[in-house]
């Protein structure tokens, strides 16, 4: 059974009268990636600044790795790594002197070669930061994180990562609206086919001979269109 890393049960935050992140009950286990999907404002980065301990809470329970209380929230926070939107860099430093600065703040603990290794920045030589693209500056954010060995790492960058998500959760409004696996994600955004016609049962009946051939089990739906006419559609998606 997998543990559970972090959890929280009608986490909220409120910024005078606006809700920014509203009753979220969340649940990541140990060994998933998981993502958020939502727009802009919808609550993501507020989230995270939760979680992390950037902002506090308005009401609500956040747990990471069993523990719950304040002083025990701050002994697992350690347990983190994290970027939150844009990395907080030295513009005159190299990618390696920015990683030994680092490394000073986490009491001199971590590899500074592997983890530029693992961000793709293991040969940017004498380049300062000032000087990186906006991907160089979001990599080098994450060796930072990766620094010092987390067990848990939180990133609001690095949208290209999205690919190796195994879980996602959809924000909407402050609100959790549904969380999912990739496989159940990837399935419910499949392509479908929808007709309408005029006699569903006959239109039926030349589905059947023409697509059996494409689905596993058939699907259908029937409903009344706004010009009164009858509709149906067919889940084309292999199983």
């Amino acid at each position: 059974m997998q543990d559970i890393i972090l959890r929280t049960e009608g986490l909220t935050k409120r910024y005078g009268p606006q809700t920014a992140v509203d009753h979220v009950d969340m649940t990541i286990k140990q060994g998933q990636i998981y993502g958020f999907i939502g727009r802009n404002g919808a609550g993501k980065t507020t989230l995270i600044r939760l979680v992390t301990g950037l902002v506090q809470r308005t009401s609500g329970l956040i747990e990471l790795f069993g523990r719950a209380d304040e002083v025990g929230l701050r002994k697992a926070r350690a347990r983190i790594g994290a970027v939150v939107e844009t990395p907080t860099l030295i513009p005159g430093m190299t990618a390696m002197e920015n990683m030994e600065y680092q490394r000073l703040l986490h009491d001199g603990r971590g590899d500074i070669k592997k983890s530029l290794s693992l961000s793709g920045l293991g040969d940017t030589g004498k380049k300062k930061a000032r000087d990186f693209s906006l991907g160089m500056k979001q990599r080098l954010g994450l060796a930072m994180a990766l620094l010092h060995e987390p067990e848990l790492i939180i990133l609001d960058i690095l949208a290209e990562l999205s690919q190796l998500f195994t879980h996602y959760g959809i924000i909407h409004k402050g609100r959790l609206a549904r969380q999912l696996s990739a496989e159940e994600l990837k399935f419910e955004c499949a392509k479908c086919l929808a007709i309408k016609m005029s006699d569903v049962k006959e239109g039926l009946s030349v589905l059947e001979k023409s697509f059996h051939h494409l689905v596993h089990i058939p699907k259908f739906r029937k409903w009344r269109s706004e010009s009164h006419r009858d509709a149906l559609t067919r889940d084309f998606r292999k199983p």
